[in-house]
């Protein structure tokens, strides 16, 4: 039995996580079990490894697929930290009202970094 996995892919604190392990040889159905995850990840006896992890750092996380034999294999998994975006957006907007004795008055505004729902009262 061989572990054919190379290495696991990264993830980030508070995001959802995903990546299946491999592996070849044995008799029967292969299972799986890990050691060393961070907090918030589980593999999955079918040898994937999800959830959304709540730590972040470098973990050494030990795994081992059964079937009929044991094959164990050791990687680095790098949860990095979550991204917060700082500060706050400064709304701009501008406006102009073009109008004339004998039209209706025309009313053009654009807006930037501006809140889901605004009011415009002319």
């Amino acid at each position: 039995m061989s572990i054919t996995t190379t290495g696991l892919v990264s993830g980030t604190d508070g995001i959802a996580y995903s990546d299946t392990l491999a592996a070849t040889g044995g008799t029967g159905t292969i299972t799986w079990a890990a050691t060393g995850l961070p907090t918030g990840l589980a593999i999955s006896s079918s040898g994937t490894i999800s959830g959304t992890p709540s730590v972040s750092g470098t973990f050494t996380v030990t795994v081992t697929a059964t079937a009929g034999t044991s094959a164990s294999a050791s990687f680095s998994l790098v949860i990095n930290p979550e991204v917060v975006a700082s500060g706050t957006p400064t709304p701009t907007a501008s406006a102009t009202i073009a109008a004339s004795a004998s039209a209706t008055p025309t009313v053009t505004a654009s807006a930037t970094d501006t809140p889901s729902s605004a009011t415009v009262i002319l």
